[in-house]
């Protein structure tokens, strides 16, 4: 979601041009499973008799195909989705900021929220469970040691009741650390 209607990383760096390859994932922001990896066909070629990731993978299932270019499609002709997209993300970040959380300097709409040990991680995670707040925590070694947190993403979805039940939940798990 970052860049010029959220063409991606390479974009928003002004780099695009620079680029051999270009990687994205169809979960988040596209609303599906999978990705993708785009370049010449030399390289791409290339790729799939030698990468250990792609020679036993198999193709996307139509369906998530789908999904991905019908939200595409949506980005397109609505640019008002990606706008309220950063308006949340910009709201969210001041509330976790004001609770005085650790965002590790996030620029993205998936948010995680250091916590440092694993202990702390799951008391926050429940405590939001507790009211209604889906979140994944992510403990070492999937992070490095002392990074401990949960994962956290906010969508142009989001309306303000669900920013402020956010604020209320973040407020209650911060309060309990």
């Amino acid at each position: 979601m970052l860049g010029n209607q959220g063409r991606g990383t390479a974009d928003h760096f002004g780099v695009t041009d620079r680029i051999d390859l270009i990687a994205g994932s169809f979960s988040k922001a596209l609303s599906s499973t999978g990705g993708f990896v785009a370049g010449s066909r030399e390289v791409i070629e290339y790729l799939r008799s030698h990468s250990k990731q792609t020679i036993f993978s198999a193709a996307l299932a139509p369906a998530q195909a789908y999904a991905a270019e019908a939200a595409l499609d949506l980005l397109r002709e609505k640019p008002e989705h990606l706008r309220r997209l950063w308006d949340n993300t910009r709201r969210y970040k001041q509330i976790l900021t004001e609770l005085k959380l650790d965002i590790w300097g996030s620029e993205t709409p998936a948010v995680p929220i250091v916590l440092g040990t694993k202990e702390r991680a799951y008391r926050f995670w429940q405590h939001l469970m507790d009211k209604g707040v889906f979140t994944v925590m992510s403990i070492a070694p999937a992070v490095p040691p002392g990074k401990d947190l949960v994962r956290t993403a906010i969508s142009a979805c989001h309306t303000e009741d669900d920013m402020s039940r956010i604020a209320e939940a973040m407020a209650f798990a911060a309060r309990r650390l």
